[in-house]
Formats: C-alpha cells, sequence, structure tokens
C-alpha cells in the first residue's frame, strides 16, 4: 500500500521494490488511496504492478486500472473472451472508464503543479 487511508502512512514503496527486485520478487503496490492526492509514478516507484480505483478519486464506482509493467505477464484467474488482451472476460463498462479517465484528469488538475494521476506523468 502506497499510502494509508486512516493515518495517511506513506511506505518506501521504491526502496522495498529494489530490495525487491534485488532477490528476483515482483512488486505490486496497492495505490488506491495515493492516487488523486498526491503524485503516483510507476517508474520511479520502480513496481511491476500497482492498482488504482476511480472512486476514491470522486469518479465511478466499479471502475479501476490496473498497471502492468511492460512484458509483465499475468494469468487470468477465470479464461473467458479477449478483453483486457485476454486477462478478463466479460463486457467493458465504457462510461464508467470514461468517468475514470476523467476522474484522472480532473485529479492531476488539483495537485498544484505536481503531474501525473498514474504512470510517468500522464493519467
Amino acid at each position: 500500500m502506497l499510502a494509508n487511508y486512516e493515518v495517511g502512512t506513506l511506505q518506501a514503496v521504491r526502496e522495498i521494490a529494489e530490495i525487491a527486485h534485488d532477490r528476483g520478487v515482483l512488486v505490486h503496490t496497492d495505490a488506491v488511496a495515493a492516487a488523486g492526492n498526491m503524485e503516483v509514478d510507476v517508474k520511479r516507484l520502480g513496481v511491476d504492478a500497482l492498482s488504482l480505483s476511480s472512486h476514491t478519486m470522486y469518479g465511478p464506482k466499479g471502475a479501476g486500472a490496473l498497471y502492468l509493467r511492460e512484458g509483465l505477464r499475468i494469468v487470468p484467474l477465470i479464461y473467458s473472451g479477449v478483453q483486457e488482451e485476454g486477462r478478463r472476460g466479460g463486457t467493458e463498462n465504457v462510461p464508467a472508464i470514461a468517468g475514470f479517465g476523467k476522474a484522472c484528469e480532473l485529479a492531476r488538475e488539483s495537485l498544484d503543479g505536481v503531474r501525473g494521476c498514474a504512470g510517468s506523468g500522464t493519467s
């Protein structure tokens, strides 16, 4: 968890990722509470995977994002369909996804010059 909801603690994710990678371990971080409140840059954090949720940025409930480092492959829990490059099946909630994109855009604008809702300075 990059940032804690209740007390606001920030974890040293970059340093944790460096230690884990030195030992061949992949790193995922939950950035749900951080996104929209601080810069979240996956390249600077050095993580392999990162999760976001729309509702914490005042976007629609039920939409989220999973960042995967380029080249990282995951095995789907349920095989069904080709959505999300075969990672999941089912119809995508396009209105919620669009709302999430707008929430990211607005969150980025409200960070007073701090760029990035997710990724390396882009949403």
